[in-house]
């Protein structure tokens, strides 16, 4: 099985060398934990291997994610020039868009062989605004679904969508908000089921001090070490520096 390197120090190594190719997989975490910069590294470590990578913002802006990569890759823009780093941000003010077509479209013109999708928490705050185009033939009154503002029908959404995605030629990163009950991980509390791959990211208080750690919670084809592992900001990215417990 081939392995889709992260780019992050150390944790490649707890994952035999990186994350399953075509593989999706689930970075969930409060906030500060450094979901969005797992992103970006990711994609950024694509880039440099001659992998283009998409990048799918349906809340921030590109400019605000360009502005934060650079504080740790210096040559992203470069990277961006060459056509290997592509962001996509997904429109808010066009009801009943067809989400999937519209990413399936920039997969397509990218030729991305990496996606990150962020985040799957405002995709679901924002879920009445999509519909996703459905080819197989499942127990629903049409051929597509329009999402209300129901949870359940809002965890359907987010369910279809991860597979729906997982049917392009590429390896994904779906980022998510971490739940704050403790029955799920996430707030839509589906993605974690659907996920091949699940990383959580938190913030320990120890004294006075936070202390960032993450967690493999689970990786399809994988011999996942258990425990949490102490994960640091560096002026190159994230980086995996020991055992927390």
């Amino acid at each position: 099985m081939r392995r889709v390197v992260t780019g992050i120090k150390g944790l490649d190594d707890l994952l035999q060398g990186g994350v399953p190719e075509n593989n999706s997989i689930l970075v969930c975490g409060g906030p500060g934990t450094g979901k969005s910069i797992f992103g970006l590294q990711f994609i950024y470590t694509g880039a440099k291997n001659k992998e283009p990578g998409l990048y799918v913002s349906i809340e921030e802006k590109p400019d605000k994610l360009r502005e934060q990569a650079l504080f740790f890759f210096k040559d992203f823009k470069k990277l961006e020039d060459k056509k290997l780093i592509n962001f996509l941000k997904i429109p808010t003010n066009i009801a009943g868009l067809d989400i999937v077509e519209f990413i399936k479209d920039a997969v397509k013109k990218t030729k991305a062989k990496r996606m990150v999708i962020d985040s799957l928490s405002i995709l679901s705050i924002n879920s009445s605004m999509y519909k996703i185009g459905l080819k197989t033939t499942l127990p629903f009154s049409s051929a597509a679904i329009m999402t209300n503002n129901s949870f359940e029908e809002t965890k359907q959404m987010v369910y279809l969508f991860i597979n729906k995605l997982s049917e392009f030629p590429t390896t994904n990163l779906f980022i998510a908000d971490s739940s704050e009950q403790g029955m799920y991980l996430t707030r839509d509390s589906v993605s974690e089921f659907v996920c091949d791959g699940v990383i959580r990211l938190k913030q320990l208080m120890i004294g006075r001090t936070v202390q960032r750690v993450l967690e493999i919670i689970k990786m399809r084809n994988t011999d996942v070490k258990p425990g949490a592992h102490t994960l640091m900001f560096t002026n190159s990215g994230l980086q995996i520096i020991d055992f927390r417990y």
